[in-house]
């Protein structure tokens, strides 16, 4: 279950959270007008002895960070320079097949 997943140091992801969890769809709604954008709550459950919870990669959402418990390292970097690898999407580097090295990233614009 998700005690052992988070003992052996792995994430585990809750995808569409808002969908099932009538809090967390009051928030979405809230989100949505507040922001006048599509809201999809993803919820995370890092165990605190993971040092990386998910590898560097790009996103095609704006994503909203919201840390509710613990302690952990975010890092923001600018998007990888798409000429690097040709042909990839540029806003799905770092998953699925395709790898996203941290040498292909500068320096963090956030680091907290």
């Amino acid at each position: 279950g998700v005690e052992e997943c988070l003992r052996s140091e792995k994430t585990v992801v809750f995808n569409s959270a808002d969908a099932r969890c009538p809090a967390l769809a009051a928030l979405s709604l809230a989100a949505i007008d507040a922001f006048g954008l599509p809201v999809c709550i993803n919820l995370y459950a890092t165990g605190a002895s993971t040092r990386v919870s998910a590898p560097p990669h790009t996103d095609k959402q704006r994503v909203l960070v919201l840390q509710t418990e613990g302690a952990k390292r975010w890092r923001v970097f600018a998007p990888p320079d798409p000429r690097r690898k040709p042909g990839a999407d540029p806003l799905a580097r770092g998953k699925g097949d395709d790898a996203l090295a941290w040498s292909e990233l500068g320096e963090p614009l956030v680091d907290v």
